[in-house]
């Protein structure tokens, strides 16, 4: 049973707790990382450290801001609402099952459909111009509506309206999303989203086919001011994860996800190679590993940067000097029998194709990896993949 009431004032409720967490999650992650202000610089919340000397001038410039991110919701409103009317998209009739993901997971959420039977064909992405297509129309004009009662809301609730404003973003995509499940609660639901604000609104609606599928390593030890609901489905990447996600979630049943590894790997035959996907943090003792490795072996080394991350010029230079070969593509990566990484959620992609995976974290030093027999035994491996190839 549903925790929040299915009309207006539910919905105030639902999207305000899903921003009280969205705040949360990025305070535990500034914590985490240490960052000034308590924001992190890749999330909406890095545009409040500029609001850190409260003043005539800073209300002011506050309470300007808030007035024109609720006058930018009309804004976006009457748009989608003009797209519905004119017809400028159509969409198949009838109820849509749904993904909620990024362009980067759509390939482990096909996955995911395919392994519980679902029809692909029946799913479609849950953009706002998909949305408003699919809602009824009574509910678009109570959009309106809805903006000033959820601002009151925020207004009447929160100390911090401000923070708060700025995950206005999102609220029409949420609102579309909320109120669709609602009159269509057979719908089925599928994202890579772990704990952030989707996840939490579609768990605590009563979708009766809402599914998970693991995309990274979960974090067990975020206080969450709000509780999460229920996963019908959760698809996981290996079992050691499972009481993570049961921290947060009643889940009513879970399994291993299956990957298609042609959507993972490059069909190029690099089998007897040594794939190393870096993190900029780390770089120096993946030198030192490169280094050591290619001192001692005669074997491939390919080595990829992390694409989000900001690298020491000279630091990458003398890492790709190492290696045999830079992969660039984001994709689909090599095929390599031997993954090395300090400990990155790509492991178990390597792991599922078969191939020996290590990380630098688990190791006090570089040299403890070279001496464990786990590793050398896998080199024997490797090298007589190579000898095959020859």
């Amino acid at each position: 049973m549903s925790r929040y009431q299915k009309n207006h004032f539910g919905l105030y409720k639902l999207i305000y707790d899903s921003f009280k967490n969205e705040i949360a999650l990025e305070n535990h992650i500034a914590d985490k990382l240490s960052k000034p202000n308590g924001f992190v610089p890749f999330k909406v919340l890095q545009f409040s450290s500029i609001f850190l000397k409260p003043g005539f001038f800073y209300f002011a410039l506050i309470y300007t801001l808030c007035f024109f991110a609720v006058l930018l919701q009309f804004v976006i409103g009457i748009l989608f609402f003009g797209f519905y009317l004119t017809r400028l998209i159509t969409l198949p009739k009838g109820q849509k099952d749904l993904i909620i993901t990024s362009k980067s997971h759509m390939d482990i959420v096909r996955d995911a459909i395919s392994q519980l039977d679902l029809s692909q064909n029946h799913f479609i992405n849950a953009s706002n111009i998909n949305l408003i297509f699919l809602v009824k129309k009574n509910r678009l004009i109570k959009y309106f509506f809805f903006i000033i009662g959820f601002t009151k809301h925020i207004i009447l609730n929160s100390d911090s309206v401000f923070v708060f404003l700025l995950n206005y973003k999102d609220l029409l995509k949420l609102y579309l999303l909320s109120v669709y499940i609602i009159d269509n609660s057979e719908v089925a639901v599928v994202t890579e989203d772990h704990y952030q604000r989707f996840a939490f609104i579609i768990s605590n609606l009563e979708c009766s086919n809402f599914v998970i599928v693991q995309h990274g390593y979960i974090d067990n030890s975020i206080k969450f001011p709000s509780e999460f609901g229920e996963i019908n489905n959760l698809l996981l990447r290996d079992l050691q994860f499972l009481k993570s996600f049961e921290v947060y979630y009643k889940v009513n049943s879970y399994s291993i996800l299956a990957r298609n590894t042609t959507s993972i790997f490059s069909s190029e035959n690099l089998r007897a190679s040594c794939f190393l996907a870096s993190s900029s943090p780390f770089i120096d003792s993946e030198i030192k590993f490169a280094q050591f490795f290619k001192n001692k072996f005669n074997i491939k080394l390919i080595v990829k940067k992390h694409p989000r991350h900001v690298y020491n010029r000279e630091k990458l230079k003398i890492l790709l000097s190492f290696a045999d070969e830079e992969w660039v593509d984001d994709v689909r990566f090599p095929n390599s029998r031997l993954f090395i990484s300090h400990g990155s959620f790509l492991e178990f992609e390597y792991k599922s194709a078969a191939s020996f995976t290590f990380k630098l974290s688990d190791y006090f030093c570089i040299e403890e990896l070279f001496e464990d027999p786990s590793f050398n035994e896998a080199m024997i491996l490797v090298k007589n993949e190579q000898n095959r190839n020859i």
